[in-house]
């Protein structure tokens, strides 16, 4: 939101105010009504008057608002015929309450059922907004920069279920946005569309099945991480499969696919990619299941985007159209008994991926345990070996392992878990060197209306043919109620490497360099704090402070970005009346920013009532 501090805005009363004060001394009336012999509606929602103020580095603003949301629902002749509802939200204080953003949000919500009560439904939704806020560059809990904008989205979906023949979906969406960060010139766009249809079918015991999906994304971030940013990209993929009963409880599956997808900005890169696998189950013992898979892929770098990557991820792969994969596995699990089970499997995966050929077989057998006793709680175990060969011989043994337990001791209930991993295959034949993730957490009952709880979660990995591509993430966080007193805390960090969405969030992926030139390293933290109470049983008072610090190394140039952000909101209820009022104060800095951090500061007041008009 820029504001010009030459020209602060007072909005006049105007005939709209009557209308305003009119609907505030309505009263309930009936609960629905009907408009002649079909037509059945119900509305309802709050409306009130509100006054908002901001100061800081844009200058200062003011002015008088209504405020309020409202819900406008109804059917024709009867709900599963057709149905429909709006809800309408002007100036409303959500995102205050929830996030601490300092701006307001008005918008539009609807939707429209057609036959819903039939076998071929169909229905539609539209939303948009105005002053929407959000956040970018966002990764693993670490905020990012506050913007402001708007958006919109439609969407619709169709299915058939007729007798006696396939049942068929189908839905097509679209969305958009235009937004900037609090501080930075210019603006930024994206958008996207997906398509998706698919049907099944059983017939001479057969189960098969066909998907369909098409999608697009684009975006245009000005400036926002310190340097220009632009892309887009479209994937096409369809696919069947068949699934049949064998004996001995076992199971038959075929699948076959393709895609393709085309990407532009910095270079661009496109292709295609199948896949065709197949596998088979058996059960002849209650305790014993064995197992075979086969799969042969074409074009890694596009299989790698698949698997990897979100689909509205916009990265230049480094295209191997002429690379390909076959791996061949098999297993077996037993169910030994008291608490014991053990499996072992064989792969071996032959790839060819940027010049690089591997054959490589790999044998592992593991062990798991699992127990429980009213003293020790739940206790969870299990490790074995893993052993790696190729073309040059055995390259060594490799632990896997996992550890976990749940105990409660008189009113502390407590869980903690460990896992380990080394050289584990891939799709692509890349081996993982290290990765383990461990965690704990805590809670405890004091008595009816004393609680706390704590917890801490960690994850690290790492990469032998990507040196530096690691990646690390660390949270801690507890909460404490007491009465009607609560506060809790949190904090988080991260590094790695990562992709950009259209959407502008940072996806972590490890190794990213391995198959796209267009990633970036992050290296990001938060802290963030709140509390809330109620006082004298009808006003509701709440607070929060969240901290945000990140760097980002990309195309050579390195960005930072920093915000705090403080919020306060207190509201007394009375009946159906509601009186509200906050305050927020946002400091951005960001390699976009110029001339040191931008503050704004915003608060506001508003009384409304909720009603029932029909």
């Amino acid at each position: 939101m820029h504001v010009d501090a030459k020209k602060p805005r007072m909005t006049p009363p105007s005939a709209g105010w009557l209308v305003l004060i009119g609907l505030l001394c309505v009263g309930s009336a009936q609960a629905q009504i009907v408009i002649g012999d079909n037509l059945q509606l119900k509305m309802n929602g709050s409306l009130g008057a509100g006054y908002s103020a901001t100061f800081g580095d844009s200058g200062s603003a003011h002015s008088q608002n209504i405020v309020g949301s409202g819900a406008i629902t109804g059917s024709y002749h009867n709900p599963g015929f057709i149905s429909f509802a709006v809800r309408p939200f002007w100036d409303r204080a959500k995102s205050n309450n929830d996030s601490g953003a300092i701006n307001r949000d008005s918008g539009l919500d609807s939707s429209v059922s057609l036959f819903g009560g039939s076998n071929m439904p169909l229905s539609f939704s539209y939303g948009k907004a105005f002053g929407s806020t959000n956040e970018f560059g966002g990764l693993a809990g670490v905020g990012g920069l506050e913007t402001h904008g708007t958006g919109q989205s439609m969407a619709v979906t169709w299915s058939e279920s007729l007798p006696n023949l396939p049942p068929v979906y189908a839905s097509y969406s679209i969305s958009s946005a235009a937004f900037s960060a609090l501080g930075t010139n210019g603006d930024s766009h994206n958008s996207g569309r997906n398509f998706n249809f698919g049907s099944n079918y059983k017939l001479f015991g057969f189960h098969l099945a066909g998907t369909f999906s098409h999608g697009s994304a684009n975006y245009t971030y000005s400036d926002l991480l310190g340097f220009a940013s632009t892309g887009n990209s479209a994937s096409t993929s369809y696919g069947v499969s068949a699934q049949h009963p064998l004996p001995l409880r076992g199971g038959l599956n075929v699948s076959l696919s393709h895609s393709t997808y085309g990407n532009s900005g910095n270079g661009g890169a496109g292709g295609s990619t199948s896949s065709l696998s197949a596998g088979s189950s058996f059960m002849p013992w209650s305790r014993l299941s064995i197992s075979a898979q086969s799969q042969y892929t074409t074009n890694l770098s596009a299989a790698i985007r698949q698997e990897l990557l979100p689909g509205s991820s916009v990265a230049i792969l480094n295209s191997d159209s002429a690379s390909h994969s076959l791996t061949l596995s098999g297993g077996a699990s037993v169910n030994i008994g008291h608490g014991w089970g053990a499996n072992t499997s064989v792969g071996r995966v032959s790839s060819s991926y940027l010049g690089y050929s591997s054959v490589s077989t790999q044998f592992s057998g593991l062990v798991n345990y699992q127990y429980s006793h009213n003293f020790f709680g739940m206790l969870r175990f299990g490790g074995g070996l893993v052993d790696m060969a190729g073309k040059q011989g055995n390259s060594g043994v490799a632990l896997v392992g996992n550890l976990g337990m749940d105990r409660r001791v008189g009113r502390w209930n407590t869980s903690a878990d460990f896992s380990y991993s080394q050289d584990v295959q891939t799709l692509y034949g890349i081996a993982t060197t290290s990765n383990y993730n461990y965690g704990a957490s805590i809670r405890r009952k004091f008595n009816d209306t004393t609680y706390w709880s704590g917890s801490f979660r960690a994850a690290h990995s790492g990469l032998t043919h990507s040196a530096g591509s690691s990646s690390a993430s660390e949270s801690i966080s507890n909460s404490f109620s007491w009465r009607r007193y609560s506060v809790s805390g949190s904090y988080s960090q991260s590094q790695g490497t990562s992709v950009i969405t259209a959407l502008g969030v940072l996806t972590p992926v490890v190794g990213a360099g391995l198959f796209t030139n267009d990633f970036m390293l992050f290296n990001g933290r938060s802290l963030s704090v709140s509390g809330a109470t109620r006082l004298f049983r009808r006003i509701n008072v709440s607070g929060s402070y969240a901290k945000s610090h990140s760097n980002i190394d990309a195309q050579s140039v390195s960005t930072f970005t920093e915000s705090q952000i403080y919020n306060a909101h207190a509201d007394y209820r009375l009946r159906k009346m509601t009186l509200s009022g906050g305050y927020s104060r946002v400091s951005q800095q960001a390699t976009a920013i110029k001339n040191g951090p931008f503050m704004l500061n915003s608060f506001y007041v508003s009384f409304s009532r909720w009603f029932n008009v029909f």
